[in-house]
């Protein structure tokens, strides 16, 4: 059961709020702590579906703006740097030349 807070009174099971919030968490939506908008409404939002507002009459309206990337998915992934890599396999294969080269002439 979720915490209530100052702003979410729904305590009571037959209340529509109470209903509403169990539903949605049930379908992966989480509240918004920080959300400072009109009073007695919580944000609930979702990582892929758009963000909800619902009233404490259990009413619930699309919200108009894009979630934030970085709270819902988290940041982002490090990405390939092709010239870092590639500079890697030209000290590798340089490396390994002069490896051979050095085992051929104590060999040799």
């Amino acid at each position: 059961m979720p915490v209530p807070t100052k702003r979410d009174d729904f305590r009571d099971p037959q209340s529509n709020k109470f209903r509403v919030v169990k539903e949605l968490e049930r379908s992966g939506y989480v509240a918004e702590p920080d959300f400072a908008g009109r009073p007695g409404v919580t944000v609930y939002r979702h990582p892929v579906a758009p963000g909800l507002l619902v009233d404490n009459d259990g009413r619930t309206e699309v919200l108009s703006s894009e979630p934030k990337a970085q709270t819902v998915l988290g940041p982002e992934p490090k990405r390939i740097h092709w010239g870092r890599g590639l500079l890697f396999l030209v000290v590798l294969g340089g490396m390994t030349f002069l490896g051979l080269l050095v085992v051929a002439m104590v060999v040799g």
